[in-house]
C-alpha cells in the first residue's frame, strides 16, 4: 500500500513463502471496494486475489487450478471456468480486463496469437473481437 512516498509505502500482507517467486500480473482493479490481482506464486500458480486493504483482508479468491496450474480469473463463490481459451496446461494469459457497457473486455491468448475478447459471462456470449499481436 502507498500513498505515493518512501515513508508511507508498506507491505500489507507477505503471501509467499518463497520470496523469489511472487509476482502480481497486470494492474491491480478495483472492484466494489476491493483490489483485485493476479498473483503467481510456485504454491499456487497464477490466481486472482483481492484486498481491502488490510492484511487479514488480502486473500486468495478461489485456487482454480489446483496446484501450482495457473489460472487468471474468478469470483469468491460460483468460479467456473466460462470458455476454454486455450485448451492444455499453457493458459490463455487473460489480462487487462475492463468494463465497457456491461460486457467483460479482455487480452487472451489461443494457441499463438494474443486476441482481444468480449464476455457477457456466458460460454457462448463469449468471443474474440480481434487479433492482437502474434506470439
Amino acid at each position: 500500500m502507498t500513498n505515493g512516498l518512501a515513508s508511507g509505502t508498506k507491505l500489507i500482507k507477505d503471501i509467499q513463502t518463497d520470496k523469489n517467486t511472487f509476482t502480481i500480473y497486470g494492474d491491480i482493479v478495483e472492484f466494489n471496494g476491493m483490489m483485485y490481482f493476479v498473483g503467481y506464486s510456485e504454491e499456487y500458480g497464477a490466481e486472482l486475489w483481492k484486498s481491502d486493504g488490510t492484511e487479514a483482508g488480502t486473500i486468495m479468491v478461489k485456487d482454480i487450478n489446483n496446484g501450482a496450474a495457473f489460472s487468471f480469473h474468478g469470483t469468491p463463490t460460483t468460479t467456473e471456468m466460462v470458455i476454454d481459451i486455450r485448451s492444455g496446461e499453457k493458459g490463455s494469459y487473460i489480462d487487462n480486463l475492463r468494463i465497457f457497457n456491461n460486457k467483460l473486455l479482455f487480452n487472451a491468448t489461443d494457441d499463438n496469437n494474443a486476441k482481444l475478447w468480449i464476455s457477457d459471462g456466458t460460454d457462448v456470449g463469449t468471443e474474440e473481437i480481434a487479433w492482437v499481436w502474434p506470439y
